[in-house]
């Protein structure tokens, strides 16, 4: 690990400490179908993700689809040199099946054909990756994309009936904005947004004024709040990062979609699709995720062999406790009999804000401490992709819950040591891609993810403490008797006045709601609740009353 990465990382700390902003770090690549009317549009940030290597999209590509022959089956790989239809792609935008060879040899051979640019087509279903180079990508001077199977497969039936045009541009648009939290937050950790930002760029060869952008945030009910700042002038080849002075808080659970945009047509150069950066985060009952809830089909994910682990970093910001783990294996069956471990860490445990704590500038197994764990093993019964949540244990008071205090950064790694190969479901492309990921190889440990810019499916299930500006109820206004309990458990209610409405919820580990009973006109009484037909593990038993909440953890022994 070098030093470098562990400025990374401390950097990713004092961020997400601070103003819990996850930054989108790519600027948006356009797709633009000029002819014909059939696919006549734009296609930005939608089945489009442009290699990391060549020179970046900052003018405007155009000329019309080639799809390359290299003469050799298969022939629209590109693998094979020289391309036998070169005078045809020279001048134009060539189109490439993925596979068989690097990205990096299928854009130079179009290169060295005339294209002016390259766009692949994936070869498997989901969203496109991130390309890279290879070994000699770096020699590459033409851009090149990445765009899905589904839609290549369109663009190749309308070439079929004749031309297709297309401009690749990135002219003048917005990048680097920052939306808060992880992607899902639970709402006891909601905090004001204190830093939404966005940096535009004029990549035009003139000076631009009067330059109004925008940041739209929209709740989960449509109620849409728009902010917005004004640059007077922005000279040519320039950039400026915007900070909106107001701040946001958000107020119920739900999706919200967050939008930064300039003032289109009043800006020279401004080209619809590019000027514009889309992102969002939703706030979950009880649950951290930087995953987009997109599952990656058929062992497509983030992998490693041997001694290897993908976690996510997470911040709390009001004291709550750690009490599963939810991830998703791509390929069980290749690791039937294997074990997997959920594993909590604390970060900067002596809170000195320097996660190397023995000075030796690695970021090692040393720099951490475990709070928590529990195995999983994988069975014949394990469906690829599927979702799996096991409980949490605490390793310092076994059959304690995990606190997790207020204001720290813990690492949620899901780990393997085995021979295979271990492939953890990816989430897919998301506004933010990689940032918060962690990566376990051995002892050593690494942040931001994966080139191909995805976030594993490893998500903390927390304790639900209250609903937004809902008070909690005191430990002795209700108490779970018997506690493990086997054929029934009894809730306990002590309140101060009598409640007209009392729901009680009894939930699975992850989440799920087995039983619901209501209640009507309660102050002192015990309500029994029948348990005989359930398996034994944990549950939550979540009390609401007029006076508050409570959810408290219930251990089913199982039935004597």
């Amino acid at each position: 690990m070098t030093t470098f990465t562990k400025m990374i990382f401390k950097f990713c700390l004092v961020l997400c400490l601070s103003a819990l902003a996850i930054p989108s770090l790519f600027a948006q690549v356009a797709l633009f179908v000029n002819s014909p009317a059939s696919l006549e549009g734009t296609y930005t940030n939608v089945g489009v993700a442009a290699a990391d290597f060549g020179p970046a999209i900052e003018s405007t590509y155009t000329g019309d689809l080639v799809l390359a022959d290299d003469g050799t089956a298969p022939v629209t790989d590109a693998c094979e040199s020289p391309l036998v239809n070169a005078a045809d792609i020279s001048g134009n935008i060539a189109l490439i099946d993925r596979g068989v060879c690097e990205f990096g040899v299928k854009v130079l051979e179009a290169e060295m054909a005339g294209a002016i640019a390259v766009i692949i087509c994936n070869n498997v279903g989901g969203e496109p990756i991130t390309m890279g180079a290879g070994a000699v990508g770096a020699n590459a001077t033409i851009p090149s994309i990445m765009i899905t199977l589904t839609f290549c497969d369109e663009i190749k039936a309308e070439m079929a009936n004749g031309p297709v045009n297309v401009s690749l541009s990135n002219a003048f648009n917005l990048r680097a904005s920052t939306a808060p939290y992880a992607y899902l937050t639970p709402k006891d950790q909601i905090d004001t947004l204190r830093d939404i930002s966005t940096t535009i760029s004029n990549r035009t060869a003139a000076d631009q004024s009067n330059i109004i952008v925008y940041c739209d945030i929209t709740d989960p009910s449509g109620s849409l709040v728009t902010y917005s700042e004004t640059i007077n002038t922005l000279p040519a080849g320039t950039d400026s990062v915007v900070s909106f002075a107001d701040s946001y808080t958000p107020t119920m659970m739900g999706v919200y979609d967050v939008r930064f945009y300039n003032n289109g047509a009043d800006i020279v150069g401004y080209e619809t699709g590019v000027d514009e950066e889309v992102m969002g985060f939703v706030i979950t009952p009880d649950q951290f995720g930087l995953d987009n809830n997109f599952q990656s089909p058929g062992g497509i994910g983030v992998n490693g062999g041997g001694n290897f682990g993908m976690g996510s970093l997470y911040t709390v910001i009001q004291t709550t406790d750690a009490l599963s783990a939810t991830f998703a294996i791509s390929n069980p069956a290749d690791l039937i009999g294997e074990f997997l471990t959920a594993t909590i860490y604390q970060v900067d445990a002596n809170g000195d804000g320097d996660i190397d704590e023995n000075g030796d500038a690695v970021f090692n197994d040393s720099d951490v401490l475990v709070l928590g764990f529990n195995s999983y093993e994988i069975t014949a019964n394990d469906v690829e992709d599927a979702l799996v949540t096991v409980d949490l244990l605490n390793f310092n008071v076994p059959g304690d819950p995990i606190t997790l205090p207020a204001n720290t950064t813990y690492i949620l790694m899901l780990e393997y040591i085995g021979t295979n190969s271990f492939f953890i479901t990816a989430s897919g492309i998301t506004a933010y891609p990689g940032i918060g990921s962690v990566v376990k190889t051995g002892t050593d440990w690494f942040t931001g993810g994966f080139t191909s810019g995805i976030n594993g499916v490893v998500r903390l299930n927390v304790s639900q403490l209250t609903d937004i500006n809902e008070p909690q109820l005191e430990a002795e206004q209700v108490q779970l008797m018997p506690n493990p309990a086997s054929t029934y458990v009894n809730i306990d209610l002590d309140l101060k006045d009598v409640s007209e409405k009392v729901d009680i919820t009894l939930l699975d580990i992850a989440g799920r709601v087995i039983q619901t009973e209501n209640y009507n006109n309660v102050q002192q009484e015990v309500l029994r609740m029948d348990t005989q037909a359930m398996a034994a593990g944990t549950y939550f038993v979540h009390v609401r009353t007029a006076e508050g909440q409570k959810t408290l953890k219930l251990i089913i022994a199982g039935n004597k």
